[in-house]
């Protein structure tokens, strides 16, 4: 483990590095993530430990503040004075800072060791994005951001950016978004296209069925993150099998169920969400000029009521099967993430012949290594036996420990894509870093002061007790212009 640590430690912070940030340096690194790593393989109350810890200077703890502060926008509170930071002292504030809705602030004293100062508030927004239950949320101010993920599981952010993780002594520097992949895209490409065909004609000209399709093939693979994303949550593990035409000899189904709410609901989701975007538009186009007429108004509100209200059903949906899944057996969906039923086992198939790293296999074909697949357990086993019998079929299995693997069949082979990417996050650091840049560059052009909301009206409890001003005949005489 202190190899796998030491890696871990250079790749963070030379990511941290190439952000423009001469600091922590590489001791404090090591040791922030040593403690989070250990305060993960201790229990709380027969509870396994999840926190998040934020390194960032009680004196300047944000570096790259925004250019308008909102109301929602995560903030630093210190505590009355500082606390050394250990393992044991790390796992009762986690309690009581939950990783979902804040962090742990932490710096390190002259000696190097570190001191927790503080919590950050609003995390709940980002986290929101992160696993994709929302688009909107702020990122995490701070330089660097550890959190634990589960037993002998971290990951390393700044802000939204991935610096990397540990997942059972192995350091993991990328995941693959096979959710997303080309091979899983001309998979569902026959049962998407009928649809994207009718959203194209619901929509208008300016949705083709192409670009239809694309966003039908984003919003599934969001669906199926978000069920393995609580499934990893759970700790459960659990096990997805989709496909159109399952072979009943090797299944066997203990609960049928015709459930096709989420499938029909993240359709839908799609249309909505596009209405909502165009009825915006229409809106804005007038704006800009004068007053838009009041059935655009009137439109835009609906489009918004329609578009929470499939979110919210989509949300319900994915708990459902979620839930479902986290039984003993695997979940039996087609391809537009109807549930048929749960509870299913899968019988002994044919023996399975050679297996390929799904990202390798994509570049250099039956020339890829073979996968050593002695190295799993039965649920991986069993579904790879139905996948080669079934080519049509997409096996996905969640396990316990929290790895997340996709099956898959190219021709007459099996491909294996491993470190599954989740999470919404971003992984491209140079670009990170260019963003980063023209944020700093824009910022200094403006005046110093903060800008605060976007109405006249007072945005702070200290602004709104010392205002002498009528903000109600203002707002009258804007109305009336």
């Amino acid at each position: 483990m202190p190899s796998s640590f030491e890696q871990f430690t250079t790749i963070v912070i030379s990511k941290i590095h190439a952000l423009g940030y001469l600091s922590p340096s590489k001791s404090i690194v090591k040791a922030l993530l040593n403690t989070a790593y250990l305060a993960t393989l201790k229990t709380e109350e027969g509870r396994f430990v999840r926190g998040s810890l934020t390194f960032a200077d009680p004196i300047i703890p944000e570096h790259d503040p925004p250019l308008r502060r909102r109301a929602n926008y995560p903030s630093f509170t210190p505590f009355g004075r500082a606390i050394p930071l250990t393992v044991e002292r790390l796992v009762k504030l986690s309690r009581a800072i939950d990783s979902w809705c804040g962090s742990i602030a932490v710096h390190a004293s002259r000696r190097s060791s570190l001191l927790a100062w503080g919590m950050i508030d609003q995390a709940v927004q980002h986290n929101v994005s992160l696993n994709r239950e929302g688009t909107k949320g702020f990122r995490v101010p701070g330089i660097l951001s550890v959190v634990m993920d589960g037993v002998g599981a971290i990951s390393a952010y700044h802000g939204s950016l991935l610096l990397g993780g540990i997942r059972q002594e192995q350091v993991v520097t990328r995941e693959y978004d096979a959710l997303n992949s080309a091979e899983l895209g001309n998979r569902l490409h026959s049962t998407f296209r009928p649809i994207a065909v009718k959203l194209s004609r619901v929509l208008g000209e300016s949705t083709t069925p192409e670009k239809a399709e694309k966003l039908l093939q984003k919003e599934w693979s969001r669906t199926v993150a978000r069920i393995c994303i609580g499934l990893r949550r759970a700790g459960t593990g659990g096990a997805l099998l989709i496909t159109p035409n399952p072979d009943q000899d090797l299944l066997n189904s203990s609960h049928q169920l015709p459930y096709s709410r989420l499938g029909h609901a993240m359709i839908l989701n799609v249309l909505d969400a596009q209405h909502r975007r165009f009825a915006r538009q229409a809106t804005f186009r007038y704006a800009q000029a004068k007053m838009a007429p009041v059935d655009l108004v009137r439109e835009e509100h609906l489009a918004d009521a329609d578009a929470e209200d499939r979110e919210d059903e989509l949300a319900g949906a994915v708990r459902i099967v979620t839930s479902l899944a986290s039984m003993d057996g695997l979940v039996l969906l087609t391809p537009l993430l109807e549930v048929n039923a749960f509870g299913t086992k899968i019988r002994s198939g044919p023996q399975v012949n050679r297996v390929y790293l799904g990202p390798e296999f994509a570049r250099r074909g039956t020339k890829a290594k073979p996968v050593d697949i002695s190295r799993f357990g039965t649920r991986h086993g069993s579904m790879l036996q139905y996948c080669q019998a079934d080519r049509k079929a997409i096996g996905i299995v969640v396990s316990q420990d929290g790895h997340v693997r996709l099956i898959l069949s190219a021709g007459k082979n099996l491909t294996l894509w491993e470190n599954v990417q989740l999470l919404d996050y971003e992984s491209d650091v140079r670009g990170y870093a260019r963003m980063l840049d023209n944020l700093r560059h824009r910022r200094s052009k403006l005046p110093p002061e903060k800008s605060l909301g976007y109405t006249d009206m007072p945005k702070t409890f200290s602004i709104l007790m010392n205002s002498q001003r009528s903000y109600a005949k203002l707002r009258r005489r804007q109305i009336s212009r």
